[in-house]
């Protein structure tokens, strides 16, 4: 599986608030330091709060973190009708089968300060 691939289906499942994206992805793969099975309940459990919050999908939009991962690719989600800040998120591929999917936690700061970490 490519980092591509992973990137894809991260993006279509935040956005679904589904797991089914993650269904095919590689069994024998490091998510995170976990297993694919201990990654996708990571991921139900969190789409699962979202929903109880009241929201039925999320939109995906390009960031970027200069500070954890600057090499990898990050996406903030968004709610779809307010376009509230939801959560993001850093994916990179550290080996041939160890991705690092997580959540971002670093605050932006705002335009015209140092540009950091966003």
């Amino acid at each position: 599986m490519t980092i591509n691939t992973l990137e894809h289906k991260m993006v279509e499942a935040f956005c679904l608030l589904s797991i089914e994206p993650f269904k095919n992805i590689d069994e024998t793969a490091d998510y995170s330091h976990n297993y694919k099975h201990e990654f996708i309940d990571e991921m139900q459990t969190l789409f699962e709060k979202f929903k109880s919050r009241g929201l039925t999908s999320l939109i995906a939009k390009p960031s970027k973190c200069n500070y954890c991962y600057p090499t990898g690719k990050a996406y903030s989600f968004h709610n779809p009708d307010t376009d509230e800040f939801i959560i993001r998120y850093v994916i990179f591929q550290e080996s041939e089968k160890v991705y690092r999917v997580e959540e971002c936690r670093n605050k932006p700061i705002p335009d015209g300060e140092d540009g950091l970490p966003f």
